[in-house]
């Protein structure tokens, strides 16, 4: 199962946007991803290794995705998914419903 599909399968959400972030720079690219979903309108989760970090539409205090329910994740509308978020490359993913 791809990033998507289990981010997909958590929110209930389909993920019609996606953006991948890269940059030679300590955690530029996350940083960078991070910025992009805030020019958004969206909040932006803790950080947590590996794992996905939530985004939301509004002023929102998310928590890290292991401390995240089910039915808080069903609230998220996507997450900056990436396996090294020192590194990236960071792709964010987010539904475009509202």
């Amino acid at each position: 199962m791809t990033d998507q599909e289990e981010l997909e399968r958590d929110t209930g959400k389909s993920m019609t946007f996606s953006k991948v972030f890269g940059s030679e720079q300590t955690f530029a690219a996350y940083y960078a991803a991070e910025a992009f979903c805030q020019e958004q309108g969206f909040s932006v989760g803790r950080m947590q290794r590996d794992a996905p970090v939530g985004i939301k539409r509004g002023d929102w205090d998310i928590q890290k995705w292991r401390n995240l329910s089910d039915k808080d994740r069903e609230c998220m509308d996507g997450a900056i998914i990436g396996e090294d978020k020192r590194n990236g490359p960071v792709t964010v993913f987010y539904s475009e419903e509202e």
